[in-house]
């Protein structure tokens, strides 16, 4: 670009880099101005940066004006949402992870927290510190009872909250660990992990080669059985087939990629192979694929006495576990056997997800819905108003949550939670809807014990715009200076 001077007009080359420099506000603001004009003198940016602009001439006496601008700033998407009796974690699309809700066995992982009425709770979303991750970036969480776990990208995964019988993969330790603690890479014979469940008193893992694991306490009459670690599951119990969804109440659920569904029983038994490797070993079934219509399965749902499953062609199947069938021997009784749900109860649209929620063993449960446009069906139990749908008697025939509740946006992930009475919905923008009961603040809600009808949480962190104000001493890139200095 050739050279060209104009009078009163400093001319700087566009190929010298722009940076910015630390300017100290001097008690004589003629001083301040005049350091700041330098500096814009001295630097110029490079064009067609995303980062910089093209600065041409500064005039010496040109007028300074200030302008105030505000920033707009999108915040992350919700993209999974895990929540257990009395507490909930969030995953942001940028890895972040929030808690909120009980923490009286430090399931949350904030290191402390305030105290209402005697006990440790988060009435709302709290982030919690990368750091605690080692800056990984979280793919999937996972809250279990008084704990919780983050797999990372890297394989590694994270827990935290109460470790008795290693229920969260730690080993049996005394008190609470307050802050996430990585799981020895060595008990999955360094295999990174690639999926992960919490349950009640064990959790399970997957890893890259398709190991299973388990850790933790399982009982049967008073007989102690597990362990402390993870320990490998025999893979004929999951027939070789690669693991994709773990379900864990009464029974240990088990979807494959192929579409397969296997039943467990949860007494696991220890075995020594024959290079003196432990490993774990139990009784298992191979749901009849004749029972889903010959149909792959690719969606499954648990709660103490009942299952629900969904295939690819979006039918949804539900049935009751024989739980005192501990032989896992193919019952004849109809009630045993997955059984089609009328399609017109979801206006014959194709279901993608199911959820069950189930508050005690012994309690009726309710039941989540997802069609492939977004709409959300609710039936079942309603005490807490968990079927989102307002103040109503328990209701056995599914009904659509109006749209409204949700923003008018499709949903893109349900959630009925495992031994509460809560609901939670992720719409398509990354907001998150929920509604039931919140005695725990496990809603993310500061006020109320129930809520009726789906109500955003996090609606300032979560998935919708804010505006953060910013001082912007340029309002067009840079392309002309003005400043005013008060």
């Amino acid at each position: 670009m050739p050279k060209t001077t104009t009078k009163n007009t400093t001319y700087v080359p566009s190929y010298v880099p722009f940076k910015y420099e630390k300017i100290e506000k001097s008690s004589t603001k003629d001083t301040f101005k005049d350091r700041f004009i330098e500096q814009f003198k001295s630097y110029v940016n490079t064009p067609g940066s995303s980062h910089h602009s093209y600065l041409s001439t500064i005039a010496p006496d040109q007028n300074l004006t200030r302008v105030e601008k505000k920033k707009a700033i999108r915040k992350k998407k919700v993209i999974q949402v895990s929540c257990m009796r009395s507490h909930t974690l969030v995953l942001l699309q940028d890895g972040s992870v929030y808690s909120m809700g009980d923490d009286s066995h430090s399931e949350l992982g904030l290191g402390s927290i305030m105290v209402i009425n005697g006990r440790k709770r988060a009435k709302t979303p709290h982030k919690i510190d990368p750091n605690y991750f080692n800056y990984e970036k979280v793919i999937q969480v996972s809250a279990g009872i008084y704990y919780s776990m983050v797999l990372t990208q890297s394989g590694s995964v994270y827990a935290w909250g109460d470790s008795h019988h290693g229920k969260n993969g730690l080993g049996n330790l005394k008190g609470y660990l307050k802050r996430p603690r990585k799981i020895d890479a060595s008990h999955f014979s360094n295999d990174p992990v690639r999926y992960i469940k919490g349950a009640m008193d064990c959790c399970f893992f997957v890893t890259q080669t398709n190991r299973l694991y388990m850790s933790g306490l399982m009982t049967l009459e008073n007989e102690q059985r597990g362990s402390p670690f993870p320990m490998p599951v025999d893979p004929a119990c999951h027939g070789y087939e690669f693991v994709s969804q773990i379900c864990v109440q009464t029974r240990v659920l088990l979807l494959t990629s192929i579409g397969n569904v296997y039943e467990l029983n949860k007494e696991m038994k220890k075995h020594v192979s024959h290079d003196g490797r432990e490993f774990l070993t139990t009784k298992f079934l191979k749901i009849d694929s004749m029972h889903f219509n010959n149909e792959k399965v690719q969606n499954i749902s648990s709660m103490r006495d009942s299952y629900c499953a969904v295939t690819d062609s979006g039918k949804l199947y539900n049935w009751k576990c024989d739980v005192d069938n501990n032989d896992l021997v193919e019952s004849n009784n109809p009630d045993y056997i997955p059984g089609l749900i009328n399609p017109q109860n979801f206006d014959n649209e194709k279901i993608v997800k199911v959820s069950q929620g189930q508050i005690m063993d012994e309690s009726p449960h309710h039941i989540l819905a997802l069609t492939h446009s977004g709409k959300v069906f609710s039936f079942g139990h309603n005490n807490s108003g968990q079927l989102g749908r307002g103040w109503e008697f328990d209701n056995d025939d599914s009904a659509q949550i109006e749209q409204r509740f949700l923003g008018n946006e499709p949903a893109v992930d349900i959630l009925a939670s495992s031994n509460n009475e809560s609901s939670f919905a992720v719409t398509t923008t990354g907001k998150l809807y929920v509604w039931g009961s919140n005695g725990t603040f496990q809603l993310g809600i500061d006020h109320g014990d129930k809520h009726y009808y789906p109500s955003q949480c996090g609606e300032h962190m979560f998935g919708s715009i804010v505006h953060k104000n910013n001082t912007i001493y340029n309002n067009q890139g840079f392309n002309k200076m003005e400043f005013e200095f008060q």
